[in-house]
């Protein structure tokens, strides 16, 4: 199987053919342009003011919501806004699918690419999607998952602060399940 250009092992194509494959997709797709998002880091940077150190980033952002500032709506501003567009990537991943019953991809994206796809690509056919904290449990489940939340939904519900990931993954567990 060829995606993307790239030759495939047939495992992948034999997951895929049994619907046993599931994508998991990190913020590196919406990079490229035409989406030009930031990374995590770089996200943190931008709602901080000045450089951060990686691997503290949830540290960082949570004490800047301690002090009163509302890190979810500056990351939801930064991620969903009308500049940002998805890239081939969002596309290809949701065409090797086929149908909209059949995907099965998990994502850490904030942002809405994979959903605008979706609907374009899929037309009448419903891609069901499921956002944080109201995730499928385990590997049963068919559609898009949001991990992390929805910057177009719900930005209180956007996993950003060393409180947002202790409760996703390890106290409430919904993320980790």
């Amino acid at each position: 199987m060829i995606f993307n250009g790239v030759q495939l092992p047939d495992e992948i194509r034999i997951a895929l053919e049994e619907e046993r494959l599931v994508i998991f997709v990190g913020a590196g797709a919406s990079v490229p342009p035409p989406s030009n998002l930031p990374l995590f880091n770089g996200l943190a940077v931008q709602i901080f003011g000045k450089p951060v150190v990686p691997g503290r980033v949830d540290r960082i952002l949570g004490k800047l919501a301690r002090d009163g500032t509302d890190v979810h709506a500056a990351a939801a501003r930064i991620l969903y806004n009308e500049d940002t567009k998805p890239t081939q990537l969002h596309q290809e991943i949701l065409r090797l699918f086929g149908k909209p019953e059949k995907v099965r991809v998990v994502t850490t994206n904030f942002d809405d690419h994979f959903s605008v796809v979706g609907q374009k690509l899929f037309k009448k056919e419903r891609l069901r999607e499921f956002y944080a904290p109201a995730l499928p449990l385990g590997d049963d489940f068919a559609g898009l998952v949001y991990l992390h939340g929805s910057a177009r939904l719900d930005s209180r519900g956007l996993v950003l602060t060393d409180k947002d990931f202790g409760a996703a993954y390890l106290t409430r567990g919904w993320a980790r399940d």
